[in-house]
Formats: structure tokens, sequence, C-alpha cells
């Protein structure tokens, strides 16, 4: 069974409550967003749609936005309202999501929403960018709503801001554990600390692949070595191989002896003959008496 997002990246109660705190949401956050449920299942809509025509309205979203309802098959219209759809939910979870304390489940969400937008490769900057875009139609809606509650205001605006901080933290988390998997690096190989999650121990993965990376240049530096030095001797075994097709070259590159006739003086001694009877006799060597056979023969002849 695969494992969650979460479980991936160690994320568990434990250190979820020390980013909680860490941003600052308090109890007294949690109830205010829990209490304001209602009115942000009535605006949710409307922010979306205003976020939309934003998003729409810019050259570059609009491009990557219309490129992926192309890649899906679907008119236009019909992949805004499905964006709308979503964003309005996502909105109305971050009121929701209180009534558990933004737990894991919720977390896991946040999560996985990174990773699909990591693999339709939407730019980070563009994902984070929409937030203020977003957050400032949360503000002109709720000063709306609530034009003479300005201390309400002011405090789900903060709430507000710290739910959406640690939203991005996970989608920042998204985007990072994609990359790691990306260059086929095990991320559970480094040590974890009692109590921390993955994102603590970053530096010792750079470390490690910074090292990995280092071993892999200096193993290619030597395949290169050995490449060209088998491209040299390839060259020198060629030059070899043209010279022994020439006539009368030999491998070493000296001229070959080519027989002449048997009394040439060229003619190497092993080859040189007797005067008279023809016969072969090597120099530098002892003669050979001949046998009484031989004398016999001989003496007949002569």
């Amino acid at each position: 069974m695969s494992q969650s997002l979460c479980q991936q990246f160690s994320i568990d109660e434990q250190n979820l409550e020390r980013r909680r705190a860490l941003i600052g949401i308090t109890d007294a956050d949690r109830r205010l967003m829990v209490k304001m449920i209602p009115w942000a299942r009535k605006v949710a809509p409307q922010i979306a749609r205003a976020f939309y025509d934003h998003q729409f309205a810019r050259m570059e979203t609009s491009a990557f936005l219309r490129r992926r309802a192309e890649a899906r098959g679907i008119d236009l219209g019909t992949f805004r309202d499905h964006l709308e759809d979503t964003q309005s939910n996502y909105l109305l979870e971050v009121f929701t999501g209180a009534q558990d304390n933004w737990d894991c489940a919720y977390f896991e969400r946040r999560l996985r929403v990174g990773k699909v937008h990591d693999d339709i490769d939407l730019p980070f900057k563009h994902y984070l960018g929409a937030y203020p875009m977003y957050f400032h139609l949360v503000r002109k809606h709720l000063r709306r709503s609530h034009p003479l509650r300005p201390g309400l205001v002011r405090r789900v605006e903060e709430a507000v801001l710290k739910v959406f901080n640690l939203d991005q933290q996970a989608i920042g988390d998204a985007f990072l554990l994609s990359v790691i998997r990306s260059i086929h690096f095990d991320i559970h190989s480094v040590d974890l600390p009692p109590g921390a999650d993955r994102t603590e121990v970053m530096g010792q993965v750079k470390r490690q692949i910074a090292g990995a990376t280092e071993r892999l240049g200096e193993h290619l530096t030597s395949v290169a070595t050995a490449a060209t030095d088998l491209r040299s001797m390839n060259s020198s075994m060629a030059m070899a191989r043209r010279r022994c097709r020439r006539p009368g070259s030999s491998p070493s590159g000296r001229a070959r002896w080519r027989p002449r006739s048997p009394r040439s003086p060229a003619a190497p001694p092993a080859l040189r003959r007797w005067p008279r009877t023809g016969r072969a006799r090597r120099t530098g060597c002892a003669r050979r008496r001949p046998s009484s056979a031989g004398r016999a023969t001989r003496s007949a002849r002569w």
C-alpha cells in the first residue's frame, strides 16, 4: 500500500502542531474561523469568480489555463466552471478546517493540491503569486459584509493569513518532494531526528546529493579519459594497417626483403649457393662432411 504524502514527509500531529505554533495559530483563531463558516460558504463562489476574472485577465496565467483546457479536451467555459468550483471549495475548507484544528488530513489535502499543480508544470511563482490577490478578495468581502465591525474583520483577516501560510508550506513541501523524486534520491536514506519531519533535514539531503553528483562527475571524467586513450589506440592501429597494405612494407615500418636471383649479393646469406653444385649452404656454419655414399657420387661425377 502506497504511503500518503504526510507519511513520506514524516509529518504527524506532533510536528504539525509545532508548525501551527510557529505560525501563531491559536485556539481563539480556531473558534473564530468556525464561527465564520456560514459567511465563507456564502461568499466563496463570488470570491472564486472574481479570482479567476483576475487570472484570465493576465496573459501568462491565461495562456497556461487555456493550454490545460486543450490538454484535457474540454472547452474553456467548462474548464473555468470546474476551476471556480474547486477554488470555492478550497476557501470553504480554510474555515471548516478549524473544526479539526487543520490536522494531518487537512494538510494531506493541501500537499496533494501542490503535487497536482507541480505535475501539470505550473510555475511555483504563479501559485504563490496568486495568494495576495486571493487575500485581497477575502478582505474586500469581509469589510463589505461587516462594515460596522472592524475589530472582527481584523481578527478574521489575521486568522486567514495564518492558515494561508500553513497552506503555502504544504504547497512548497509538495513541490520540493517532486524535485527530489525527479533525481531518484531516496529521502528516507537521511537520518531523521525524533519528532522532526523531512523538511527539517534538507541540509543533509543537499549535501548527499552534492556528494553523489561530485562522484558521478569524477567517474564521467575517468570514462572520458579512457575513451580518448581508446581513440588514440585505434588511430595507431589504423595507421599500422595502412602501412601493411603498401607494397614492400612491414608492420614495423621497415622495408620487407624481396628475393632476387640466387647469386645476388643482396640475397640473405642463408640462401647463397655453392658455385658448382648449386646447392644452398648456410654461411657462418661448420661445413658438413659428405657421407661415403656422397663422396662416391661426387667422384663419379668428376
